[in-house]
């Protein structure tokens, strides 16, 4: 179980490592988006990558990540947002949008 849960850390830095290539979003004044749209995003974001069959439902691997996650919001400053963390088991066949 442990080392399933390295693996899936493990699979996650590359893509922490790429922000550099991240493309340009534009002029954030000019794009408003209130809290509630965008916590209905979110929602519906969510809705899709759980009914993927690459979600991993696992409640232990969950517990772990969460507490991993929920660690590094901690020491972050200025957090506003609720977090939710989950684990995927591809990234490209996750979100139909990618």
């Amino acid at each position: 179980m442990r080392t399933a849960i390295l693996f899936v850390v493990l699979l996650m830095l590359p893509l922490i490592a790429r922000t550099d290539e991240l493309p340009e979003l534009g002029d954030v004044s000019r794009t408003t988006i209130t809290l509630q749209q965008e916590r209905q995003l979110g929602e519906s974001i969510m809705r899709q990558i759980r009914s993927s069959p690459q979600y991993l439902d696992d409640p232990e691997v969950t517990d772990f990540v969460s507490t991993l996650g929920y660690r590094l919001v901690a020491n972050a400053p200025n957090v506003e947002q609720q977090f939710e963390f989950f684990v995927i088991l591809n990234l490209e066949h996750a979100l139909p949008f990618s």
